[in-house]
């Protein structure tokens, strides 16, 4: 893939007209027009016999299922990685033909299967359209997982595409743990957590669970005052990673604790 760097506010997203980029099986083309977007959506009606690359990473403001749409003139087509590496990109959405601008429904491609994403990670996007004569147009939409549409998306989804070559390592693995399974009601324990991997640096912790709050390892509470089982949980965050969660459970008796 061809590298450029956008520069400008982190609410943009790039735009790179490439003179017949679809025409090159290397890729190289350079481009003869390169700036930023405050959505992602390409100027219209500009030029005939002429490709665009729009691309940047998008950042799902909640954890769910997101459905894209794609609508460009001439035919067009949407990339999405599994994170934040061009390389790791499939389409997502097509169409070999033209449609109106912001005409979402024309042609049964433009419409993504149902996609997964996670708050906190940001993932590489890239649309792309070859214009022959006429209009031109091009623009992604997406549907949130509350049922809202945002078509166009807006800028303050998107970052600008960085270029670099060596995306957030995630390579990270969490542990909890406690000093006492079987305690009395009432008695004090320690929770614990552990990181395991080449990327734990970084790495920020919360505990959760029975009104457990704090981020030190270990961490002194009490055990609940009613006999039963609990679990605390502990979750991992780092930019650009997935959040990671590990568990820990103890069971509450009345009489006397021990492990």
């Amino acid at each position: 893939m061809d590298q450029f760097v956008a520069s400008k506010r982190e609410t943009d997203m790039v735009l790179e007209m490439i003179k017949n980029a679809r025409q090159s099986s290397s890729g190289k083309n350079n481009a003869s027009v390169t700036q930023n977007l405050g959505m992602f959506e390409a100027p219209s009606d500009i030029a005939d016999n002429y490709g665009v690359r729009m691309r940047g990473y998008i950042c799902p403001p909640t954890t769910g299922i997101y459905t894209f749409w794609l609508a460009g003139d001439d035919n067009a087509d949407l990339w999405l990685s599994t994170d934040e590496n061009p390389d790791n990109a499939q389409i997502t959405a097509y169409h070999d033909a033209w449609t109106p601008s912001r005409e979402w429904s024309w042609f049964a491609g433009q419409r993504s299967f149902p996609i997964t994403l996670q708050a906190g990670q940001k993932y590489y996007i890239e649309a792309r359209m070859k214009e022959g004569s006429g209009g031109d147009n091009l623009a992604v939409g997406w549907q949130l997982p509350n049922g809202s549409l945002e078509r166009p998306i807006p800028g303050n989804r998107l970052i600008p595409f960085s270029g670099t070559t060596n995306p957030t390592s995630c390579d990270f693995n969490i542990s909890a743990s406690n000093t006492n399974n079987n305690p009395s009601a009432n008695q004090g324990l320690q929770v614990t957590y552990g990181c395991s991997g080449n990327d734990c640096a970084g790495v920020s912790y919360a505990w959760s669970g029975n009104g457990v709050s704090g981020n030190s390892s270990p961490l002194n509470i009490s055990a609940p005052g009613s006999a039963g089982t609990y679990t605390y949980t502990v979750t991992a965050s780092k930019s650009g990673c997935s959040n990671k969660t590990a568990t820990t459970s103890i069971t509450v008796s009345e009489g006397g604790g021990g492990r």
